[in-house]
């Protein structure tokens, strides 16, 4: 599903409705949808409401009429109240058009309805992000396709290099690593590629952007301490309050929120491997999770949806490949891809049943999938002679 800034403001005024600005967010499929509303009285007592859609300005459709019961001297200031009516049966790939009314069949722009006409189109709707530089680009790119392969679709379009994309929960942006500021930073645009805005702003290098499972925040790595090494750093969403969460001599990077909030993943050197950690969302008690005792490199973890494990990647076989562990305590470490080739960088699907990575495995590197339990039926998604990369697997919805 894809959430989609499409909320309405229903004030309740003495004689019908004001109307009020345009807010998130509405859920959609590709059979159906959530239409959202936020409700309030001026005068309180009770407030019907009720949405009509349709895929032309006519509407056509009448969702059933609802009550809500605001107390006596409640005013517009005071809280209002969310509400939500889902809708079936809707068209695939289709664009509708919706308003909240007062009463069935009042004409639009009439106190009974928001004067706005707002639409949401239904899916299907990418699910998988990845890095590519093909056809005449010379640079990196953000590509979004299906979660089969289809419909891949350049959506950064900037002559310099974008890369390390990851979806917000919600899906209506995501975040990526650019040097069109001269400088490696992390950025942000529209799940379409529009409003890109440059988020850290610092001369060192920033990347390896991760959201949190409620979109407030996004972790990062960072260069900007000096001593040769990186950090992991938080900010809010925005761009603000830029914090050192990892705060260690040694280098931390490649940062994953548990599904919970309550913890990230991340990879270290701290105890002279490169191992997989977890700490604390606040930066407080570090472990060490993979703990493995060979010289090898473990890193890029990423947690399965249900929390309970940890994809990661790993050379202990003196090639890489895509391992995975539980996520309590670091046992049962698998190796999934078992393929003289490179793979790394997994990702989960949002059932937690497949497993996307990038791979070397052929004459260029490709985004595959596999099944997350065993690692069978191991798949060629992209096909293409680019450079395909860094895949990311929309969550939320």
């Amino acid at each position: 599903m894809k959430r989609l800034l499409l909320s309405l403001v229903l004030l309740a005024a003495t004689a019908g409705c004001s109307l009020g600005q345009a807010g998130p967010a509405s859920d959609l499929t590709e059979t159906t949808a959530t239409l959202n509303a936020d409700i309030g009285s001026n005068q309180g007592g009770e407030v019907t409401y009720w949405f009509r859609y349709g895929t032309t300005t006519d509407y056509g459709t009448v969702t059933p009429d609802r009550t809500l019961d605001f107390p006596e001297g409640h005013i517009v200031s005071d809280p209002m109240i969310p509400v939500s009516e889902p809708v079936t049966g809707l068209e695939p790939n289709t664009t509708y058009h919706f308003q909240v009314c007062t009463s069935p069949g009042i004409e639009p722009g009439s106190r009974g309805c928001t004067p706005q006409d707002h639409t949401f189109t239904t899916g299907p709707f990418p699910e998988i992000a990845f890095s590519s530089a093909r056809g005449d680009e010379a640079e990196s790119e953000i590509y979004v396709m299906d979660a089969d392969g289809g419909a891949p679709t350049n959506v950064s379009n900037h002559p310099a290099s974008d890369y390390e994309p990851v979806w917000s929960p919600d899906r209506s942006r995501i975040a990526f690593t650019s040097n069109r500021s001269g400088n490696l930073d992390v950025w942000v645009m529209d799940a379409d590629g529009g409003n890109p805005a440059n988020l850290t702003e610092n001369e060192a290098w920033d990347g390896e952007p991760a959201w949190s499972p409620d979109g407030t925040k996004i972790a990062f790595m960072s260069f900007r301490d000096g001593n040769d090494n990186t950090e992991v750093y938080v900010m809010d969403a925005d761009g603000g309050n830029q914090t050192n969460l990892s705060n260690s001599e040694d280098s931390d990077s490649s940062p994953a929120w548990s599904p919970d909030g309550s913890k990230i993943a991340f990879t270290s050197s701290r105890d002279g491997n490169q191992d997989i950690f977890v700490m604390d969302a606040d930066g407080t008690d570090p472990v060490n999770l993979s703990n493995h005792a060979l010289a090898s490199h473990n890193l890029i973890p990423a947690w399965s949806p249900d929390g309970t494990k940890i994809a990661f990647t790993a050379t202990r076989d003196g090639n890489w490949e895509v391992y995975v562990m539980d996520a309590d305590d670091g046992g049962n470490q698998t190796n999934l891809t078992n393929d003289p080739g490179l793979d790394f960088w997994p990702v989960w699907s949002p059932d937690g049943t497949k497993i996307a990575f990038a791979t070397d495995r052929g004459t260029d590197r490709e985004i595959y999938v596999m099944d997350a339990d065993d690692g069978d039926n191991q798949t060629n998604l992209t096909e293409d002679p680019a450079f395909d990369n860094e895949p990311s697997w929309a969550i939320g919805g």
